[in-house]
């Protein structure tokens, strides 16, 4: 796929509603789950304990928004392969940025790298526990043992996620030095200047977006609600 585009205009609203929320309530979990836990001793385990849930909620809601979300939201519309990835690159060093309406080649793969990081994460901490009296809903479901395993792998996820965090807010920052580009601004109001005006999207699908939502999160509270009991005080 070439990453040629028509020709610039004034810009176009390229980000819906529901995947600007969807970016920012994100980061508020994860933000939320990390002070939690590096501050454990002052705030209640049950504030940790929700965001990781809600954040599993909300990478559910984006997985399946990038099947059946507006144009620019889609998998499809920012996964591309290797030759259009590593020529994007060599633009970059370049310090050429084609103009480009949603994500670039190398977002889509830090957006799907962030999906799958946050997504295990908050899934293995369903399993996880600390060693006294704190374990996620799901931790009468396994082995004390096996619990043990996935919460040690519930913490390595966390430095890698730490990891990737750190590199996407760099890129961010570089755009918006080197290139003049503000990607806050733009996953604010939804609109990126210098897109083509045929890239913008007509509508929100909110109402969509708000039914996925309660699926997913319907789907996981009858999970929890399913599981035995966490006992008191853990093995």
């Amino acid at each position: 796929m070439s990453l040629q585009r028509e020709k610039p205009t004034n810009g176009a609203l390229v980000w819906d509603l529901p995947t600007r929320l969807f970016h920012w309530l994100l980061l508020a979990c994860v933000a939320g789950a990390f002070v939690s836990q590096w501050f454990y001793q002052h705030i209640p385990f049950i504030v940790h304990e929700v965001c990781g849930m809600s954040a599993l909620v909300l990478i559910a809601f984006r997985v399946v928004w990038g099947f059946v979300g507006t144009q620019h939201a889609r998998f499809s519309a920012f996964i591309r392969g290797p030759a259009v990835t590593k020529a994007y690159l060599q633009a970059v060093l370049q310090r050429q940025t084609p103009a480009m309406a949603g994500h670039t080649p190398t977002g889509g793969w830090m957006i799907l790298l962030l999906l799958l990081l946050v997504g295990g994460q908050a899934l293995l901490g369903l399993f996880s526990n600390d060693e006294t009296d704190a374990a996620g809903p799901l931790y009468a479901w396994v082995s004390h043992a096996t619990s043990n395993r996935l919460s040690g792998l519930h913490e390595i996820i966390g430095n890698l996620l730490l990891a990737a965090i750190g590199l996407h807010v760099l890129a961010v920052v570089i755009y918006k030095v080197i290139f003049k580009e503000d990607l806050v601004r733009t996953l604010i109001t939804g609109w990126r200047p210098g897109a083509p005006a045929s890239a913008g999207i007509a509508g929100h699908r909110l109402w969509l977006a708000l039914l996925i939502v309660a699926v997913c999160a319907g789907a996981l509270a009858w999970v929890i609600a399913s599981a035995p009991p966490v006992p008191t005080v853990l093995m």
